[in-house]
C-alpha cells in the first residue's frame, strides 16, 4: 500500500456499497503538496520525525504554551488540500502519539463550490492518552449538505498549554449515506401498554417519562427546628474578620447540629472554612442584611505556604501553597532545598493556582524551611516558611485543595469496592453482591458504579478516558446476605461484564446556607459556597455576585438542592471548568427559582448526573449543557434561557449535549427531559453531539438567530419532540439536521415552524411526522401550553399503579 494517495478529481462512485479511499497520507514525501502549513504563529513548530508508526517519517508538531494568547487559540496546524467531495460520510482513521501533552483535534471540514465552509467534525484528545505509544483514531462526519464540493483534513491543537504529537497513515474514505441502526438495542422509548419499569412514570400526555417526583432535599429536613446560636457571642462582627468565631461556634454546637446566626451587615472571611460534620446551618438575616466577604489573598508577594509557618507536620503529610493566578505557568516548592513538587499548568488547569503536596516521608524530624516559588511570564515571586518536623505529633493539612470558601466536605470514599454477581438492570431496586460479609446497613450512602471499559468505550464511541460516567448515589434499605435493597430504582443498568461495584460512602447530611449573599474580592478559582459527599443539604435565598469558580456548586451530592438564588458573574470564565450553576457527579437534586447571569453554562449536569430537576428559573448570558459523562434523565422544567453572547465562553446554542468524539467530556446519555422551556439562540436551537437515546422535548417555545432547531450528531436516536414552538429567524434552516445517517426513530407531532424551510434535511429524516405545520416567519408563536403546569409536581401528585413513597 503506497503511503500517499491523493485523488485529485476523484469520481465518487455513487453506488458503492464499500467504503472507497479518497486520500493516504504517511508523511513519506513530506508535507508539500499534499499539506498546507498555516500561519499558527511562533508557538508552532512542524517538522518530520524518523520515529514513525510505520515507514521512514512521521508528522511532529510542537506547540509551545502561551496562556495570554487572546486571538485564535485553537489554530489549524495542518490542512490538507482540497479533496474532491459530495453528499455522505466520510470516515478519518489514523495513527498518533503524544510525547508530550494531550491535546489535538483530528478532523475534517467541508466546502462548498467557492471553497466556503459548511460543517465539520473532529476526533478531540482531552484527556490524558491511555497510553504513550501510537494510537488507532477514527472520526466519522456527514457531509450533511448536497452542495459539499470539497473536503479536507484539518490537525489543530490548543495554544495556551504545551503538546508536542506526532502523526501517521492517515486516510479518509467515503461511504454512501444509508440508515443505520442504533449501536446498541433501544430500551427508552416506551408507549402505552409496554411493560414499564419503577423507573418510568406515565405522563399526563402518554408519554413515558423518568421519575423525577424525588427530587430535592427530603423528609422536611429544611423546616425542622434546630438550635440556634449567634455568631456574635463567639466574637464575630460585621465590618471584623469573622474565621475565628465562625470556627468556635460552629465547635459548639451539640451533635445533632443547628444555626450559627449571623447578623445583620458586612463580615469579612480571609481563611477557607471547612464543615466536616452534619446538621451544620448558616444563616444570615436576609439576602440585603447580611453579606459576607471572601477576602482572601496570597500575601503581600501573592505566593502563600498557607498556614504553614509554625506548624508542626507529619511527613507524608500534605501542605497548601497558594499563589496568584494571573499569567501564572509554575510553583515549586522545596524543602530545605530539596524540591518535593512542580506544577505546571495543562491544557485543563483552568485557571488553578492552588495546590497541595506530599512531603516525603523520609523528611528529617527537626526545624525546615520551605520555599515557594510562583513562576510567571516575566517575573518570579516567592515565599518561605519556617516549620517542624514531628513524626508523632505532627498534623497533615487536608490531601485536596480547597474547592469552596465555605465547603460542606463529607468523607472522600476509602471502603473497598464489592462487584455486583448479578446485573443491576434499569428499574431494580436490589442488587446482589459477590460476598454477603459486606457489613452494610440501612441509613448508609452505597455508590453504584460501573466502570468505562473498553468494551464500553468501543460501543459509546466515547474519546474521553476519564471521568465518571455510569455511576448512582442509592440509601440502602435493607439488606438480606448478599442482596441489598435501597431507595431509589437504577436509571441506567450496570452490567456485570463491565466489573458493576456497589462501594458504601460517608456524606456529610443536612447542612444548608441560607438568608445572605457572598461576594469573592479578588481573583481565585474557587467556589463560594460547596457541597461535597453531600446529602440533604441545601442552599436557600443565597446571592452570590461574584465568584471565583461557580457560585453554589454540588459534587458527589444526592438529594441537595438550591432554590431562591441569585448568581452574578465569576472572575474566570475560561476553559478547565468554570462559572456553572448546576449539578455534577449529583443525583435527584433540586433547583428551584434560581436567576444566573453572566455565568458561562447555565444551567448544566455533568458526570453521571442523573434525576436532578431545574425548574422555574432564568438563566442570562449562558447556554444550558448536558456538559459531560453521560448525564441522564435530568428535567429542565419552566426554564428561561437567553444564550445571547459567546463572550464569556457558551456555545451559542440554548442546548447543547457534548460529543462522543469530544475527548474532554464525552457523550451523555439517555431520557433527559426539556419541558415547557422558554429559549433564545445565537445558534441552532439544540446541539445533540450523539449516543443521545429517547431524549424528550415538549411544549417548549425555541427562538433561534441563525440555524434550525436541532442539530443530530452521530446515533442520536428515538427522541420526541412534541408540541414546540420554534421560530427559525434567518428563513433558510430546517427544523432537523441529520449531521450523520445513524440517527434514526425521532417522533415529531404538532410542532409549529415559523420560519423553517423545511422539516428535516441532511443524512436523516423522522420516523414520525404528525401534525407538524411550517408557518410564514411572522406567524404568532405564543409559548406553547402543556397538559399540567409542572411535570415534576404532577409526578409528586401522581404514580404508576398509585404508589409512591
Amino acid at each position: 500500500m503506497p503511503k500517499r494517495l491523493l485523488i485529485a478529481g476523484a469520481v465518487l462512485l455513487a453506488g458503492a456499497a464499500v467504503a472507497e479511499t479518497v486520500f493516504r497520507d504517511g508523511f513519506e514525501h513530506g508535507f508539500e503538496p499534499a499539506w498546507k502549513l498555516p500561519d499558527a504563529g511562533k508557538e508552532v513548530r512542524r517538522e518530520l520525525s524518523e520515529k514513525a508508526f510505520s515507514g521512514n517519517q512521521a508528522a511532529k508538531v510542537t506547540v509551545v504554551s502561551n496562556p495570554e494568547r487572546k486571538f485564535n487559540r485553537w489554530p489549524d496546524l495542518l490542512l490538507s488540500d482540497y479533496i474532491p467531495a459530495k453528499q455522505g460520510n466520510y470516515i478519518l482513521t489514523g495513527r498518533i502519539r503524544f510525547p508530550e501533552g494531550f491535546g489535538a483535534s483530528c478532523g475534517v471540514a467541508f466546502y462548498d463550490q467557492d471553497k466556503k465552509r459548511i460543517n465539520g467534525n473532529a476526533f478531540f484528545y482531552g484527556s490524558k492518552p491511555a497510553s504513550a505509544d501510537w494510537m488507532p483514531f477514527r472520526v466519522k462526519a456527514g457531509a450533511y449538505s448536497e452542495a459539499t464540493r470539497y473536503v479536507r483534513i484539518r490537525i489543530s491543537a490548543p495554544c495556551w498549554s504545551s503538546e508536542v504529537f506526532l502523526l501517521d497513515d492517515l486516510q479518509l474514505d467515503f461511504q454512501p449515506a444509508v440508515q443505520e441502526p442504533p449501536p446498541w438495542q433501544p430500551q427508552y422509548k416506551l408507549k402505552k401498554g409496554d411493560p414499564l419499569t419503577v423507573a418510568d412514570v406515565m405522563g399526563p400526555d402518554g408519554i413515558v417519562y423518568p421519575d423525577f417526583s424525588r427530587a430535592g432535599v427530603r423528609n422536611g429536613l429544611m423546616e425542622r427546628p434546630r438550635r440556634e446560636l449567634k455568631l456574635r457571642d463567639f466574637g464575630g462582627r460585621p465590618g471584623q474578620e469573622c474565621y475565628d468565631a465562625l470556627t468556635r461556634a460552629i465547635a459548639a454546637l451539640p451533635p445533632e447540629g443547628g444555626v450559627i446566626r449571623f447578623g445583620e451587615g458586612v463580615y469579612r472571611l480571609g481563611r477557607f472554612v471547612r464543615v466536616t460534620r452534619d446538621g451544620v446551618v448558616l444563616r444570615g438575616a436576609g439576602r440585603s442584611r447580611t453579606r459576607i466577604l471572601f477576602d482572601y489573598d496570597a500575601g503581600e508577594n501573592g505566593v502563600d505556604l498557607y498556614r504553614v509557618a509554625g506548624s508542626r507536620l507529619k511527613p507524608g503529610g500534605h501542605i497548601h501553597i497558594y499563589a496568584r493566578p494571573e499569567g501564572l505557568r509554575e510553583i515549586r516548592l522545596t524543602a530545605n532545598g530539596r524540591e518535593i513538587r512542580r506544577y505546571r499548568r495543562s491544557m485543563h488547569s483552568g485557571n488553578e493556582s492552588l495546590i497541595t503536596a506530599q512531603l516525603p516521608g523520609d523528611l528529617p524530624e527537626g526545624p525546615v524551611r520551605f520555599r515557594a516559588v510562583a513562576v510567571y511570564e516575566n517575573e518570579e515571586r516567592s515565599a518561605e516558611a519556617a516549620a517542624v518536623i514531628d513524626r508523632k505529633n505532627g498534623i497533615s493539612f487536608p490531601a485536596r485543595r480547597p474547592s469552596g470558601a465555605i465547603l460542606f466536605h463529607g468523607a472522600e470514599p476509602d471502603a473497598v469496592p464489592i462487584r455486583l454477581a448479578k446485573d443491576g438492570k434499569r428499574g431494580d431496586r436490589r442488587v446482589t453482591l459477590e460476598q454477603s460479609g459486606h457489613g452494610l446497613r440501612a441509613g448508609e450512602i452505597i455508590a453504584i458504579h460501573a466502570p468505562a471499559t473498553e468494551r464500553w468505550q468501543r460501543l459509546t464511541r466515547n474519546a474521553c478516558n476519564w471521568g465518571l460516567y455510569r455511576n448512582y448515589l442509592a440509601e440502602v434499605t435493607g439488606v438480606e446476605g448478599a442482596d441489598v435493597e435501597f431507595d431509589m430504582p437504577l436509571r441506567i443498568d450496570f452490567p456485570v461484564i463491565d466489573g458493576s461495584t456497589v462501594q458504601r460512602r460517608k456524606m456529610i447530611r443536612g447542612c444548608g446556607v441560607e438568608d445572605m449573599s457572598l461576594e469573592m474580592k479578588n481573583n481565585f478559582w474557587v467556589t463560594l459556597v460547596g457541597f461535597e459527599n453531600a446529602v440533604d443539604c441545601w442552599a436557600r435565598n443565597v446571592a452570590v455576585y461574584k465568584c471565583g469558580r461557580h457560585p453554589i456548586y454540588a459534587r458527589n451530592a444526592k438529594n441537595c438542592a438550591i432554590l431562591d438564588c441569585e448568581f452574578d458573574d465569576s472572575f474566570y470564565h475560561g476553559v478547565g471548568g468554570t462559572a456553572y450553576a448546576g449539578w455534577e457527579v449529583a443525583y435527584d437534586c433540586l433547583m428551584d427559582n434560581v436567576t444566573t447571569r453572566n455565568l458561562r453554562h447555565a444551567p448544566l449536569v455533568q458526570w453521571s448526573a442523573a434525576g436532578n430537576v431545574v425548574r422555574n428559573s432564568r438563566f442570562y448570558g449562558c447556554d444550558a449543557h448536558w456538559h459531560s459523562g453521560w448525564t441522564n434523565e435530568n428535567l429542565f422544567e419552566n426554564c428561561l434561557i437567553v444564550s445571547d453572547t459567546l463572550e464569556r465562553g457558551g456555545s451559542g446554542h440554548a442546548l447543547l449535549a457534548t460529543a462522543p468524539e469530544d475527548g474532554s467530556h464525552g457523550p451523555n446519555g439517555p431520557r433527559n427531559v426539556v419541558w415547557n422551556c422558554d429559549l433564545y439562540s445565537l445558534k441552532d436551537g439544540v446541539s445533540l453531539g450523539g449516543m443521545n437515546e429517547n431524549w424528550i422535548f415538549a411544549y417548549n417555545r425555541f427562538r433561534v438567530k441563525q440555524g434550525g432547531g436541532f442539530l443530530l450528531g452521530s446515533a442520536s436516536f428515538d427522541h420526541i419532540i412534541r408540541g414546540n414552538t420554534f421560530i427559525l429567524e434567518d428563513g433558510k434552516s430546517p427544523l432537523l439536521l441529520y449531521k450523520t445517517s445513524d440517527s434514526g426513530g425521532i417522533e415529531l407531532e404538532d410542532n409549529r415552524i415559523c420560519g423553517g424551510t423545511a422539516l428535516a434535511s441532511g443524512l436523516g429524516k423522522p420516523q414520525v411526522d404528525r401534525n407538524n405545520r411550517l408557518l410564514p416567519r411572522d406567524a404568532p408563536a405564543p409559548r406553547p401550553t402543556p397538559p399540567v403546569p409542572s411535570l415534576y409536581e404532577w409526578q409528586k401528585q401522581h404514580s404508576r399503579n398509585g404508589q409512591r413513597e
